[in-house]
């Protein structure tokens, strides 16, 4: 990446898709409601999307955009290039749940995002049920909430003696699953407020300090695109 990113701003012209299933054709609609349905299992690899300028329908397995999430992508793809992809702030909290999960190698994760003075989970990763999970509300007095706040990414163990409560709580979101053994979280600020949290988990050992570095670079990341 070369040069200092810079700042979201409203653009004309920002990237549009078309969507169908082969026989309705949906849009257009923008890179963050097209990241949303994927997350939320509206969408999924062989489903088709063009850009109005392109002459030919793709599948969504093919796009740059969401290949990610269907596996197109290696896992040492940078947390920079991935939040370079965003267009704006609603995009960014999605990819930046990739991001993590990719750098990490996280098993599961979700996203939540400011809806007012609570957070709302938008996007999950892994296997975990989108049924289950999306819509989900996180309180402003979350433990987790309180970390993010003051602008720290939080690492913890499950499966040890005296888990911390912050820890339990990330279990709890995840589904709790026997084989989860670290979790983390991720505050996504800017403009002096926390716009999300990126939440991820990992089975069979904890996240190390090598993640750690990578969650702490994709939190600053994010703080110095949205300004």
């Amino acid at each position: 990446m070369s040069g200092a990113p810079k700042p979201f701003q409203a653009v004309v012209g920002t990237t549009v898709w078309l969507v169908t299933n082969g026989r309705r054709v949906a849009g257009p609609v923008s890179t963050g409601a097209l990241l949303r349905a994927i997350g939320r299992g509206l969408l999924d690899a062989d489903s088709l999307v063009r850009q109005p300028t392109w002459a030919a329908w793709r599948p969504l397995s093919q796009v740059r955009e969401a290949e990610a999430w269907f596996g197109g992508a290696a896992s040492s793809s940078s947390v920079e290039e991935w939040l370079d992809r965003a267009s704006d702030r609603g995009e960014i909290v999605h990819f930046a749940l990739v991001a993590a999960q990719l750098a990490t190698g996280a098993s599961w994760g979700m996203a939540h995002v400011r809806r007012g003075g609570s957070f709302v989970t938008s996007c999950v990763a892994g296997d975990l049920s989108v049924a289950d999970h999306l819509g989900r509300v996180v309180e402003p007095r979350d433990p987790l909430v309180q970390v993010a706040r003051a602008g720290k990414v939080y690492v913890g163990e499950v499966r040890r003696g005296d888990p911390e409560p912050e820890a339990l709580t990330v279990a709890r979101r995840l589904g709790d699953a026997p084989e989860l053994v670290g979790v983390a979280m991720v505050p996504l600020l800017g403009h002096r407020r926390l716009l999300g949290m990126v939440e991820v988990g990992r089975r069979e050992h904890p996240f190390r300090a090598e993640d750690r570095a990578l969650l702490e670079r994709l939190a600053w990341g994010v703080r110095i695109r949205v300004r």
